[in-house]
């Protein structure tokens, strides 16, 4: 059986007290937001004056 596995960014809410939602951690999973999506929505939230993740 063959599986495609790429790089993909994991969510790290309820690692931090914060909890916010923004900060991401590489790993390698399927199924997962990939990097350049995350990007494109950071860069996205950023132009509507949002995103500016924790304080």
């Amino acid at each position: 059986m063959n599986t495609h596995v790429r790089t993909a960014l994991v969510s790290t809410a309820g690692h931090c007290k914060v909890a916010c939602g923004f900060c991401f951690r590489a790993d390698r999973a399927h199924g997962f937001l990939d990097t350049a999506t995350y990007a494109r929505l950071l860069s996205r939230l950023k132009e509507a004056g949002g995103g500016r993740g924790c304080a």
